[in-house]
């Protein structure tokens, strides 16, 4: 053998990429099914998000309503002399509410893009 030979086998040694070890895939894959997992989890809970807003939304309109209808005291204070106060109280709750679930359905969106 030549020294040239020599030369680029020692060459061609040093280019060799080790080997991954047995336990990376098995690792990666186990990754990729808890990202998998924790995705659905957060789909999950965000459609339930949405459902309660919805309910709240619904029972904010109309409990007040019913209540508004009859003569209702409470610590001495007749509700229907309050309606303003309480639908003011119940709009800003549910704006603020809206706003919180719109953001996150934006936050998720922009990260599903970056993928």
């Amino acid at each position: 053998m030549t020294l040239k030979d020599k030369t680029f086998q020692d060459f061609l040694r040093l280019k060799e990429t080790p080997e991954p070890s047995k336990g990376m895939e098995d690792a990666i894959m186990d990754s990729i099914h808890i990202n998998i997992r924790n995705a659905q989890q957060q789909k999950h809970s965000h459609t339930l998000a949405w459902v309660f807003f919805v309910f709240g939304l619904a029972l904010g309109v109309l409990l007040p309503t019913v209540v508004t209808d009859s003569e209702t005291y409470m610590l001495g204070i007749n509700l229907s002399d309050i309606r303003l106060i309480r639908y003011l109280i119940c709009v800003i709750a549910i704006l603020m509410l809206f706003e919180q679930l719109y953001s996150n359905a934006n936050a998720k969106n922009a990260h599903k893009s970056l993928m």
